[in-house]
């Protein structure tokens, strides 16, 4: 029988260890990186925060226009086209972890371009790069409540970058008419 002195045995260990963990984690980030999530919201709080009433994330942007009321969405859809080309007006915003519409989004339902707002969803603190506009003005704010600097998105119907220091700094999102 071989013996093996503590430090052989800890590097055996550590190795066998990091070989069945690092394949899980692998996955689970493959996997996050394709959510495309529908966020329901109804009314707001005293604080003029969206109360969110669920969150349901699928594997394709038709999923979520088709969950948000879509006619004949197109399968092959990409993200970044405008839900009102199928019948959705009830998204007010869609927001990106990529730049251009691109990447895994979340998309906002269920309210109105009066001013309310939410801190951004769990997993998408510092993340966004662009946004489809369903009201005129998407406000992004560094901080959850709401303040530091802030980036102004305009033009319903269309993706813009957020660009310069705002880029990936976005904690908090209120929606203007």
């Amino acid at each position: 029988m071989k013996r093996y002195g503590i430090g052989r045995r800890l590097i055996i260990a550590t190795a066998l260890i990091g070989a069945v963990v690092l394949p899980a984690h692998t996955a689970t980030a493959a996997t996050q990186a394709n959510n495309q999530c529908l966020i329901t919201v109804n009314g707001t709080d005293a604080n003029g925060n969206f109360i969110v009433e669920s969150t349901k994330c699928y594997s394709s942007y038709a999923q979520v226009l088709t969950a948000a009321g879509g006619v004949n969405v197109p399968t092959n859809v990409k993200a970044g086209m405008a839900p009102t080309s199928f019948g959705v007006l009830s998204i007010i915003g869609t927001h990106y972890d990529g730049t251009s519409g691109s990447g895994s989004s979340f998309s906002v339902t269920g309210a109105d371009c009066n001013g309310g707002g939410l801190p951004t969803p769990s997993g998408w603190n510092d993340r966004i790069s662009s946004t489809w506009n369903g009201c005129p003005a998407i406000v992004h704010y560094e901080n959850s409540d709401y303040t530091g600097s802030t980036f102004t998105t305009f033009d319903v119907g269309s993706v813009s970058n957020i660009t310069g220091y705002m880029n990936n700094k976005t904690s908090a999102i209120k929606y203007f008419s």
